[in-house]
């Protein structure tokens, strides 16, 4: 059973997840053997996360898309992040 989420749990998800530790896509990862490009690739996919997760949540809160598809479409996300910081914790 999926939990009922609003405009407001979906801003603090959005800032649950900007304030997670992470390291940004810098150009000299890609000059360390083997794990460089690695770290590269995951520290930019994090990036694109961010700012689409923040841009998705503009559009909603200024109704510029479908506010009650977009938290549809959102719940399996927020759900997941906040299952994994349960178990992180444990």
């Amino acid at each position: 059973m999926q939990k009922k989420y609003n405009m407001s749990d979906m801003g603090r998800f959005v800032a649950d997840y900007n304030s997670r530790l992470f390291v940004r896509p810098k150009s000299w990862m890609m000059f360390i053997p083997f794990v460089g490009r690695k770290m590269y690739q995951k520290a930019s996919l994090e990036e694109h996360k961010r700012e689409r997760f923040e841009r998705e949540l503009y559009l909603a809160a200024n109704e510029l898309i479908d506010q009650k598809k977009y938290i549809e479409e959102m719940t399996p996300v927020l759900e997941l992040f906040y299952s994994n910081k349960k178990r992180k914790r444990r």
